[in-house]
């Protein structure tokens, strides 16, 4: 009986660690990899601090890659990273999105890197809406599309704000290993597994599957899957995609929309990857490209744009002691 209300303790009071473990790193762990405050993008681009206060007053700090010139930028696109992460660790990620002629916002939750307060569902909610307001709220970004990508729990995040403006602001959804929900993840872990099974005590769930059937069939999704990934399975992955795929076909919306009028949805596997490295697939680009000019028709046929040519070069850095 000890032990069982033990692991229930645990598992109402504590999984905010285990969840957000990424806020919980020692604070000389996440100083030395959040140390990348300039980034030369050449005469073209801006590597940019930014901040913003939450309505809860939360001070967000994160990163922008920006077009010196708003017009030469196709649109916007919002990073949200997994729970282990940082802002900063998306550099890469944001570099390609830049060179394809996009700017790049490396969002941040509080509680991460060098953001205030600590993380929760609510908080995450509050930070993603924040960001995403400040892009809106800009003349300069708000007239052009405005794209949303999200890996592990930042794929969730993505859902979960997507699903509150949809008919607002977001014009596509990019989700990199993410899942239907934080206990089905668990269901799949070595020794803690049968945690998974006791959802309904679960103070925080990310459920994204019930969140995705929510989203307006008109919302264009693509899902990048690692075959090899140990952290979320590919079959939940799938999960999602077999949702995003049925969104609005009841008879109500039947009725109203015809097919043309449905958002693109496409599913890639990418074979050999795992849970932190679809970037390194040699279509990866070439995927999240093709969707984009398809679902959103978009051009990439100037010189120079959507090769992901771009690379991180560590002789173009400099860092903040």
């Amino acid at each position: 009986m000890g032990l069982a209300s033990d692991l229930l303790y645990l598992l109402r009071h504590r999984t905010r660690i285990f969840i957000y473990s990424g806020a919980h790193f020692p604070n000389t762990y996440r100083n030395r990899i959040y140390r990348i405050p300039y980034y030369d993008l050449g005469p073209c681009g801006k590597f940019e601090h930014l901040g913003v206060t939450t309505p809860d007053n939360i001070k967000l700090v994160f990163y922008r890659f920006s077009h010196r010139v708003p017009s030469e930028s196709k649109g916007t696109v919002i990073i949200f990273h997994g729970n282990g992460s940082i802002s900063g660790n998306m550099n890469d990620v944001a570099a390609g999105f830049f060179d394809m002629g996009f700017d790049a916002i490396q969002a941040e939750y509080r509680g991460y890197g060098r953001s205030t307060g600590f993380p929760s569902a609510k908080g995450l909610r509050i930070d993603a809406q924040t960001v995403l307001d400040a892009v809106c709220d800009d003349p300069l970004t708000s007239q052009k599309p405005i794209i949303i990508f999200g890996h592990s729990l930042g794929g969730a995040v993505a859902i979960d704000l997507a699903c509150r403006n949809e008919d607002n602001w977001i014009s596509a959804l990019i989700l990199d290993n993410t899942f239907t929900s934080l206990p089905d993840v668990v269901k799949d872990m070595p020794i803690i597994g049968f945690l998974g099974y006791t959802g309904y005590l679960w103070p925080e769930r990310w459920p994204s599957a019930n969140r995705l059937n929510k989203l307006s069939p008109k919302m264009p999704i693509l899902m990048l899957s690692g075959s090899d990934d140990r952290v979320v399975p590919p079959s939940q992955m799938k999960t999602l995609y077999e949702i995003a795929v049925g969104r609005g076909r009841d008879q109500v919306h039947q009725a109203s929309m015809v097919e043309e009028d449905r958002g693109e949805v496409r599913f890639e596997l990418l074979e050999g990857h795992g849970h932190c490295n679809n970037i390194e697939h040699p279509r990866h680009w070439e995927i999240i490209r093709e969707f984009l000019r398809s679902s959103l028709k978009l051009n990439f046929d100037a010189p120079g744009e959507g090769t992901a040519t771009f690379a991180l070069d560590a002789s173009r850095l400099s860092f903040e002691e």
